[in-house]
């Protein structure tokens, strides 16, 4: 009975070691895991406009590539696809267009001076013969970046946001798209539906994004407005 009694104490002392290592380990993996849910990568998704619906010839998907905050570029790669096409009639013949000023010189459809060229054609006749290039029809476009401050004037941030404010420096990349009938004329805008990817060490978002429309000589003309904004990862951020 005595010995008994001497060693409750031991196994009091171990019960207690026990229960305060299960509660420390469950303490530690509560933080790994909020630690991880705070600093996972955020995945890119846009679709445009943010508001109502309208009816378009052509959307597009989009892939969030690179950010190179040095040449203040993003670099994208979209993929067109037709709403409808009615092969029974004329197929539509599409140019895809992008404001000329919006991109970088090392775009694959930059050219200095007019006439512009465009991002893509898309060529209804080829896909309904069968005589299309690929079944995934695709083009880059590397466009430029703006810093995102309260000098600038489009989405403007408290203070300058250069890279002298790394890892808290923000920019924006303004994209204007326009779906250009070759046959009628007639401009229109595209619609986003889908987005994926992910720029190494940066997150992208779409605060901005809608259809301009006006018209001219009795035409309906409409474009497509965004504007995406790029700050540095959540892991960037916490590693400095």
């Amino acid at each position: 009975m005595t010995k008994l009694k001497s060693h409750l104490p031991r196994i009091s002392r171990c019960m207690k070691f026990i229960f305060y290592a299960i509660a420390l380990v469950g303490l530690s993996a509560g933080v790994f895991i909020a630690c991880v849910h705070y600093l996972a990568v955020k995945l890119f998704k846009a679709r445009a406009p943010l508001e109502g619906t309208f009816e378009t010839d052509v959307s597009l998907m989009v892939e969030a590539l690179s950010v190179d905050p040095i040449s203040r570029t993003i670099t994208m790669d979209w993929y067109p696809m037709f709403t409808a096409l009615n092969c029974s009639e004329d197929p539509l013949e599409l140019d895809i267009f992008l404001t000329q000023s919006l991109l970088d010189s090392s775009s694959p459809s930059w050219i200095p001076q007019a006439p512009f060229l465009p991002l893509y054609t898309m060529n209804g006749t080829d896909i309904c013969l069968g005589l299309a290039g690929t079944p995934f029809p695709s083009f880059r476009t590397v466009t430029k970046l703006l810093a995102s401050s309260s000098n600038t004037p489009v989405l403007p941030v408290s203070g300058q946001s250069t890279l002298q404010d790394f890892p808290f420096d923000e920019y924006i990349a303004p994209f204007t798209f326009s779906i250009h009938n070759i046959r009628t004329g007639v401009i229109t805008a595209p619609n986003i539906t889908t987005s994926f990817g992910a720029a190494v060490n940066f997150e992208i978002s779409l605060p901005t994004a809608f259809v301009y429309e006006k018209t001219s000589n009795s035409l309906s003309l409409s474009r497509l407005e965004i504007t995406f904004l790029i700050k540095r990862s959540k892991v960037s951020k916490a590693i400095f």
